[in-house]
């Protein structure tokens, strides 16, 4: 049962998903839409809270090392962040895909990690 530790991480893929395919239009009225490059803070956040989750789950799981970890959880925000912006780019057309949120993407993925193993070291009982 211990795949009960990715129910989070996934929930999270799952909501970035769909807002990432609703029309851009949807988040007109909110305060960081009318910020110059506020999406890139979004996407940051984002991304860094899904390879956090990620990260917590594998270590809970326990069976993998550090370099594992880092390398699944790393890669699978990636993968998901870059197969969005396609998907934006090309089929969605009330969105636009950017190789600037592929950036901020990134970047959160490794602050996500960053927290991670953080969080590792503050309560090194529960992950051991």
């Amino acid at each position: 049962m211990r795949i009960i530790y990715f129910l989070p991480a996934v929930l999270w893929a799952i909501t970035i998903v769909v807002l990432s395919i609703l029309p851009s239009s949807e988040f007109d009225g909110f305060l960081l839409a009318m910020i110059p490059h506020a999406d890139l803070v979004v996407h940051f956040i984002l991304y860094s809270i899904l390879t956090f989750l990620l990260c917590v789950a594998y270590l809970l799981v326990g069976r993998h090392n550090k370099a594992t970890t880092l390398t699944f959880s790393f890669l699978s925000a990636f993968f998901l962040g870059t197969s969005t912006e396609i998907l934006q780019f090309y089929l969605i057309s009330t969105r636009t895909g950017s190789f600037s949120d592929i950036i901020a993407n990134s970047l959160g993925a490794a602050a996500g990690i960053i927290l991670g193993f953080q969080i590792k070291k503050l309560f090194p009982s529960r992950f051991s």
